[in-house]
Order: structure tokens, then sequence, then C-alpha cells
């Protein structure tokens, strides 16, 4: 298994290079996560009244998710999705790799967070569960206490703990997450594939992991509500609703139009915006191939 995962390392690095856009990891400032989120050229968005809205290629991921029901929120690896229901049970596409399928028995989850071989559970009382593989120690979470949201990329794993610290496990030769250890005073993370966003009380941002120069750019940034974690770049969501975008392959000029802004998810060649209202706007990411984006006129979304 190890030998398959630094393959499918490999792989994504390359894939990053040549301008694709994996959101493998997740991160939201509500303690229930979110209610729309991307995979690899996917995209799945929680409706008001809990059934889930899809758009994408992949029609498997489609047909399952669009028949659940009760859903409060949503996570999505690059290959599948998880939905929260209100009871706190778990549901799982097929898609996911086979050892996720605990995710099913799981209870009193509070908020999910699906990477591509691994899957999180945040519990009512702070603790947290696992299910996937381990090969990289990021499932070693039982011990974890105290916490009140979680992320995950593609080889780590993050809690925010009540003191607003945050715990990480995982591969940090691969993530390169050590400073995370000294962050204080922090309200909200967000992970990428292989970099962790914290929002601090102070409405200031840090970062942690593979990032790019352009990235460092948010590490300046005032009076941000909400922090989200791409694997190209890093957006704020401002108080006043408006969006920032820091980052090498940033459509900073589309998002910065942006108002009314709650909720930032990326698929891989798009960003998607949600309104207070539940309504979304959507953006191509700059690459080398002609992106349509998709209609969501008809899309009404819950908002956490």
């Amino acid at each position: 298994m190890k030998k398959f995962r630094r393959a499918a390392a490999f792989l994504l690095t390359l894939a990053l290079a040549a301008g694709m856009t994996f959101l493998t990891g997740c991160g939201a400032d509500s303690t229930q996560g979110s209610t729309i989120d991307g995979g690899l050229d996917f995209t799945a968005g929680v409706n008001k009244d809990g059934t889930v809205s899809y758009v994408g290629t992949i029609t498997s991921i489609g047909d399952e998710v669009e028949g659940w029901e009760d859903i409060e929120a949503i996570s999505c690896s690059s290959i599948g999705a998880v939905g929260l229901r209100k009871d706190g049970t778990v549901l799982t596409t097929t898609t996911n790799n086979e050892w996720q399928s605990d995710v099913g028995k799981w209870k009193d989850i509070t908020m999910v967070c699906a990477s591509d071989f691994f899957t999180l559970g945040l519990k009512n009382d702070g603790t947290v569960v696992s299910a996937g593989d381990n090969e990289y120690g990021e499932c070693d979470v039982d011990k974890w206490k105290d916490i009140t949201q979680i992320a995950c990329g593609s080889f780590f794993s993050a809690g925010l703990k009540k003191d607003g610290t945050v715990v990480w496990t995982g591969d940090d030769k691969l993530s390169n997450l050590g400073n995370v250890d000294d962050w204080e005073d922090i309200t909200q993370i967000s992970a990428s594939s292989y970099s962790l966003a914290g929002l601090k009380k102070d409405g200031t941002v840090v970062l942690a992991g593979g990032l790019s120069d352009e990235n460092q750019a948010a590490q300046s940034w005032k009076k941000i509500k909400k922090v989200v974690a791409g694997d190209y770049a890093i957006y704020g969501i401002k108080s006043d609703g408006t969006v920032e975008a820091a980052g090498y392959k940033a459509p900073e000029k589309k998002v910065e139009k942006w108002e009314d802004i709650v909720d930032i998810t990326t698929s891989m060649y798009m960003v998607y915006g949600l309104r207070k209202d539940g309504t979304v706007s959507a953006a191509a990411v700059p690459s080398v191939y002609d992106v349509s984006v998709p209609d969501l006129s008809k899309w009404e979304l819950k908002v956490l």
C-alpha cells in the first residue's frame, strides 16, 4: 500500500505541475462543515430540503448522492463523497475505497472530512474517529480530545482544539506542517492536498505546508472571517462577504467581484462561492484548457 500511495503522491505532484487541481482536503468555520464541496471534476451541494445537487463528469457519484436525504453537510475527496445526516450518521459513495465502508457505522457525528484514502469524523464529545488507510499515520486521531473542527489533506489530518491550538498527524516529509505546532488563537482551519490554512481570531491568516510564493500573500490579509485552502490558491472570505484570492492560479479578477459569500470550494478547474441566500457563483481557474462554467442558476443550497 505504501508503494501505491507514494506513486499516488508522485502522480498528484505531476498533476499539480500540469495545471490540475484536486481538493482532497476540507475544513470549515461551521461546527458541521460545509454544504458545498468539490472533488475531481465534480461538485456537490446540499439543498435546503436536505437532498443533494451534483454537477460533474463522474456519473456514478452523481447517481448516488442525488438519492441521499436528510443531509446537513457534505465533504468530497477526489473520487467520492461523504454526507453527514441530521441524526449524526454518515453516508458514503461506493466510489470511495472499500476500506472506508466503516463510516456507515458511525454515530453522534457533527462534522465529516473526506480524503482520497481515509475519512475523519468529529463526534459530539470532541473526539475524532477515522476509517481508511493509515499508512502515514493520518488516522492516529483516537487520542485527540476537545476538538471543535477537523481538516484533512492527502497525507495528514488536523484538528482545531477548544483552546485555539491545532493538533495534526501524518507524514511531515510530504506535508511539511511542522510550524503548525506553534499556532495559537486559531478559530478555523482548512486543508488542501499538501497545505493547511488557519484563521486567527484577529481575522488574519497563517499557512503551513507545500505553498507557492504567491500563496504567502494571504498572510497579509485582514478582516477575514473564513479561509479556504486550495491546491493552487488560498481564498479568504471577508467580513463584508467579498473574497480575496492569493495563488499562482487564482482567478482573482473574477472572485473579487463576488458579494455576500459565506463559503467557497474548488474542483478541478472551478471555484464555487456560496452566497448567504443559498445561490452559487462559479469561476474557472486559469488553465491550458478551455473550461466551461456550469449553469448553477437553479441551485439553492442550505447555509449553515
